[in-house]
């Protein structure tokens, strides 16, 4: 289980921060104009401020810039070696749902584990990262604003033994508030994102994060996500991204490695940015002789609704009222996908005619088949030259049977992409022209290993002869495979480790350090439940997968960079 806190050097006087933050947030995220986008990413920068100076001080230097967010953002500076790179020859460009990390959706996920199978690629395109939410969020908030109340306290207290210093405990409670304000400098919770970086950093201190500047969502109210690309600066160095130097706002500073894409009339000759649920989020880098720009995205899942939205996203993207004669593979329930796809496209499309010896790849949680057939109609009509790779499933599914009766092997639908032109990349297609492009199926790797034998406790039911030892775990009687003899000696002690974790969590209550005591045993028990106890039935056998890693499996890209 990775350590939430982190250790605290400076203290900034803005405890309305985070509280700003949410406030704006309550607001409809998908921006309409360039200046609501441009007030939206302020915020976040802010955001991104409060990480750097309670968080991350002395750990690495943090760049919070209204286009992107940058943490270890001088390690290519220090540590980039361009012989190291050619004499590699090729590196890894991989992408993956990472599920909410940080969040009580994700409670249990090893960032460990994570980390050494993301370990496994040069360069890789994160969707579903979060900033820090509800009890987090609050918790940080109390630590924010009690650090800067802090000096005030203590002087009204030493006022008060400075007066009278026979009042009762006056002596005891001064000693005791600066102890907890010092307590309270290491208590700041970290976003799931940085505790991903810093298990990585445990492995290859020159991994590194661009991130968006804002999360996004279809809704107001829904979780806002956002995406970004973490890199290994030894071999991979972010690169000046010629698109994001165009835009006027003077808060664009920095390198200008990344942003959001233009989806306004000055770059796309209308206004496409209200189709996007979540736009894409790009990133320029280098390694040796290969340089190349990345777009990600999680596409769209859910279509909106009510027929203005509808009209609006369909005319944005196809100039159409309705997805009807659009073409095969098109309907009532992928069209926004299909939009969301279509616009990414024609951005590529222009940026390779707008800039110079271009290459640029999208990758994603795109939601869509590989064998939807109206992949090579658009492709055609919007990026003529593309190709879509990975036809393999790369969702975890939980059951171990389809309803056929068929194993399902741990893996569901293909909604993980890349698509590029072979043309512009030819190092990264065999010699046949075909992607060198594949699924990292962490069921078969070393991270599945690792899981099925360190943690896994079920073995095949042959009758109830455990029927007594199961009880004792609060199993149903309807489960398909028993515990193994001596389950209590795995799953024990990985329990009361937690246990003691979260008994170890420190909070701000009324001025006071205490200890973070919410539902521990309720979380403990559903840690049993969903790690060890859903392995006995066919149902959820593999969702210890998605609980400890995420619900996707990786996708890379093989790519020559010495040529």
């Amino acid at each position: 289980m990775a350590n939430r806190t982190s250790s605290l050097s400076k203290i900034l006087v803005t405890p309305f921060v985070i509280t700003l933050f949410y406030i704006l947030l309550a607001s409809n995220l998908l921006a309409k104009t360039p200046e609501e986008d441009l007030e939206k990413n302020r915020t976040y920068r802010t955001y991104c401020e409060e990480y750097k100076s309670y968080l991350l001080y002395d750990r690495y230097d943090v760049e919070c810039f209204h286009n992107y967010h940058h943490y270890n953002s001088s390690a290519y500076r220090r540590l980039y070696n361009v012989t190291r790179a050619r004499q590699k020859r090729e590196i890894k460009i991989g992408s993956l749902n990472l599920l909410h990390p940080g969040t009580a959706r994700s409670a249990f996920k090893d960032y460990k584990l994570l980390a050494k199978m993301i370990n496994q690629f040069d360069v890789l395109a994160a969707q579903e990262l979060l900033a820090v939410v509800a009890r987090d969020l609050q918790h940080n908030n109390n630590v924010v604003r009690f650090l800067n109340d802090g000096p005030r306290l203590v002087s009204e207290l030493e006022e008060q033994l400075r007066i009278n210093s026979q009042l009762p405990n006056i002596r005891e409670r001064l000693q005791k508030l600066r102890t907890d304000l010092q307590l309270a400098k290491n208590l700041y919770r970290a976003p799931g994102y940085l505790d991903l970086l810093h298990e990585l950093q445990k492995l290859d201190g020159s991994w590194a994060l661009i991130l968006a500047p804002r999360g996004e969502a279809s809704e107001s109210t829904n979780v806002q996500e956002l995406t970004g690309f973490f890199y290994r600066a030894s071999i991979v160095q972010p690169n000046k991204n010629p698109h994001c130097q165009e835009f006027p706002e003077p808060e664009f500073q920095g390198q200008t490695f990344g942003c959001f894409p233009n989806f306004y009339g000055e770059f796309m000759g209308r206004n496409t940015a209200a189709a996007f649920s979540r736009r894409p989020f790009m990133a320029s880098f280098k390694s040796a002789n290969l340089d190349f720009t990345l777009l990600t995205s999680h596409v769209i899942f859910t279509p909106p609704r009510g027929e203005e939205k509808i009209r609006e996203v369909m005319q944005a993207a196809f100039g159409a009222d309705t997805h009807e004669g659009l073409g095969t593979g098109v309907n009532q329930s992928n069209f926004a996908r299909w939009a969301e796809v279509k616009l990414t496209l024609e951005f590529m499309q222009n940026f390779e005619k707008s800039y110079r010896n271009s290459k640029i790849l999208f990758m994603g949680d795109l939601n869509l088949e590989f064998s939807n057939a109206y992949w090579n109609t658009l492709l055609e009509s919007t990026f003529p030259g593309g190709v879509v790779a990975i036809d393999s499933p790369t969702t975890v599914s939980q059951i171990r049977y389809r309803v056929s009766g068929i194993a399902t092997n741990g893996l569901a639908s293909n909604y993980d992409h890349f698509i590029f032109k072979p043309s512009k990349l030819p190092s990264c297609v065999d010699q046949g022209g075909k992607p060198r492009a594949e699924v990292y199926n962490f069921f078969n790797e070393s991270i599945g290993q690792d899981i099925r034998r360190q943690l896994y406790v079920r073995e095949l039911r042959k009758d109830l002869e455990n029927v007594e030892d199961d009880a004792d775990y609060n199993v149903p009687f309807t489960i398909d495979y028993n515990l193994i003899r001596g389950a209590e000696r795995i799953i024990t002690p990985y329990l009361a480790r937690y246990q003691r974790e979260l008994e170890a969590l420190k909070t701000i209550k009324n001025n006071e350090v205490v200890a973070e005591d919410y539902r521990i045993a309720q979380r403990v028990e559903t840690l049993k439940q969903r790690v060890f106890l859903d392995q006995l039935s066919n149902r959820t056998y593999y969702r210890i997968y998605q609980e400890l890693l995420t619900d996707h499996v990786p996708i890379f890209l093989t790519c020559g960079n010495s040529n």
